[in-house]
């Protein structure tokens, strides 16, 4: 029982955090919150330097916990850790919640062993007769029940904001990822039909936006490092190869023709190959997804297609919930823009047209800011494979967008606006 109250993942994000000098959270854990000795090791020497007044830089660290493990095998692995954990790019914002999940779960451990004790001295008082153990125990017992309730009462909530004090603010900026069209943190559900080139736009966002560039005009993103992080559960490595291969080559071109230097594709682009599927709201899985997220640090995620990012049937209303409840923890915790595959369903309109809109349950259309699907131009509808596409809103959209309507196969992307694309965007002022 006690080994299900540990969560590892979220020691190694607060260490990650520390490291990178954001102490106060980790210096207020109790003694014995971490569960895992090696982590534990690396937040006493960190204690240790801070209450010193000592720096706390990943170098520093390593000497102390080196040191203090000795010369032999171990000390190499907790240097290892150390250096591997300062490489990890946490956003310092979620250390809170880090610090409330390892205390919750510290609390629960102590109340676990508390229990078995009782039950131990409860079995030793009945086989002895023995009521002063007993009552030892029952007091023990209750001192743990109080100390978790304690630990686990409800804060008291801050009082409402009163309309007056909301309107009083700044409107908050834009955080744009890319001007225009996509702002940190939103979710983007992409749809399309069989044979569109689905798979082709969703690599052209993956790797222009890695590559600081707009992922329909080719033009550069505001100067600043950029990573993507793609999650693919249904292409073999054989056929992304030829897909990727293939863009990034137009990528770089691109960039020589704006002066801008090369990619470096190791760093801008991580790729998790999944074509089986993944069960993401199992915690196992969970917690080597993210991982990954953090390993990455990306600023966009290019994920799906959705209903195989679950073992359960995504038609389902709980379970579908389940996976965008926890797409949007990882999706917040780590502060990235979310752009999800999704498959059309073959239903078709009032018309007689085939809708855009996703397979599985109705959630999925009510779950992202944004809905799109692209389906076959009118004057490509008998080209087994379109050059040019209609993008379609299935999804009222919660903000305006500068999307453009039309795709056609280009000369320098996969896929490339139409003319009234750059007129609509000369219109509103987005560079």
């Amino acid at each position: 029982m006690i080994e299900n109250l540990r969560d590892h993942t979220a020691e190694r994000q607060l260490l990650a955090i520390a490291l990178h000098g954001r102490t106060d959270e980790l210096l207020a854990l109790a003694p014995g919150a971490f569960s895992h000795w090696q982590h534990a090791a690396i937040a006493m020497a960190i204690t240790g330097l801070a209450q010193r007044g000592m720096p706390t830089d990943p170098p520093i660290v390593m000497r102390e916990v080196v040191n203090a493990a000795g010369g032999d095998a171990r000390a190499q692995t907790m240097g290892k850790l150390v250096a591997d954990l300062a490489t990890h790019l946490v956003p310092g914002e979620s250390a809170g919640y880090y610090v409330e999940r390892i205390s919750a779960l510290h609390t629960a451990r102590e109340l676990a062993l508390a229990m078995e004790r009782f039950q131990g001295k409860v079995a030793y008082a009945a086989e002895n007769d023995d009521d002063e153990v007993l009552a030892g125990a029952a007091n023990e017992a209750r001192e743990a029940i109080g100390a978790a309730e304690v630990a686990f009462r409800p804060v008291a909530a801050e009082p409402p904001m009163s309309l007056g004090s909301l309107l009083d603010e700044e409107d908050d900026p834009y955080d744009w990822l890319v001007p225009g069209l996509l702002e940190r943190t939103d979710r983007l559900i992409l749809t399309g039909f069989e044979g569109t080139g689905k798979s082709f736009l969703l690599a052209q966002f993956a790797l222009c936006v890695a590559a600081g560039l707009h992922p329909f005009t080719g033009d550069p993103l505001p100067e600043r490092e950029y990573r993507t992080l793609v999650f693919d559960c249904e292409n073999s490595k054989r056929q992304m190869k030829r897909r990727y291969r293939r863009i990034a080559a137009q990528v770089d071109a691109l960039r020589r023709k704006h002066d801008m230097g090369p990619v470096d594709w190791h760093r801008a682009v991580r790729i998790v190959s999944r074509p089986e599927g993944v069960a993401l709201t199992e915690p196992r899985e969970l917690a080597r997804i993210e991982q990954n997220v953090s390993l990455s640090a990306p600023d966009l995620v290019v994920a799906g297609p959705l209903y195989k990012m679950s073992k359960l049937d995504v038609k389902d209303e709980q379970a579908a919930k389940e996976l965008t409840d926890t797409l949007d923890l990882l999706r917040v915790r780590h502060q990235f823009t979310l752009i999800a595959e999704a498959h059309a369903g073959h239903s078709n309109d009032g018309g007689g047209a085939r809708r855009v809109r996703p397979i599985g349950s109705s959630l999925f259309l009510r779950w992202p800011e944004f809905g799109f699907g692209i389906a076959p131009h009118r004057d490509c509808a008998t080209e087994e494979h379109p050059s040019m596409v209609e993008v379609k809103h299935w999804r009222g959209s919660r903000d305006e967008r500068a999307w453009p309507q039309v795709l056609r196969h280009g000369a320098h992307l996969p896929w490339e606006p139409t003319g009234d694309y750059f007129q609509m965007l000369a219109e509103r002022g987005v560079a």
